[in-house]
């Protein structure tokens, strides 16, 4: 088998599969695969579930939810799928990359829909100066004080 016919076939069944596999509410890619010279091969296939609203549930999308939810995390829930601006580029925040220590906020380039990872930093930056911080305001301490002498009496 050649690498040409490697990805011919791995096409082909990729075609085939994901006619199937929206039939049931799934989206299916190919992922990473090897083929021998000597014959034969294998390639990944990767499922994920189409949402109500048209949205691919990713393991990354679960795992930015989750991350966002988090009340040490600075991102907000509500940045996911919203679109930013860098160096005149647009690009949308798709999901978080548990094991990505350097960039884990995966985006998507508006302009050719490939993947680009950002620090978290970055985007908090950016997305709070464009949609605002969604996080919970932690009360003044006199807020505090003023609860815990209503209930003290």
């Amino acid at each position: 088998m050649t690498r040409a016919e490697h990805k011919r076939l791995a096409s082909e069944i990729l075609a085939a599969v994901g006619e199937i596999a929206e039939s049931h509410g799934y989206v299916a890619s190919q992922g990473a695969g090897r083929y021998d010279p000597d014959g034969g091969g294998t390639f990944k296939l990767e499922l994920a579930l189409i949402a109500e609203d048209g949205s691919i549930v990713t393991k990354e999308r679960l795992d930015y939810i989750a991350n966002a939810e988090a009340h040490w995390s600075d991102m907000a829930p509500e940045w996911l799928d919203k679109t930013f601006k860098v160096h005149g580029r647009e690009f949308t925040v798709t999901g978080w990359r548990r094991r990505a220590r350097k960039r884990p906020v995966e985006t998507v380039g508006v302009d050719d829909g490939k993947t680009y990872l950002f620090e978290e930093r970055t985007v908090v930056t950016l997305c709070t100066m464009l949609f605002g911080s969604s996080k919970r305001e932690a009360p003044s301490p006199v807020t505090v004080f003023e609860e815990f002498k209503a209930t003290r009496s």
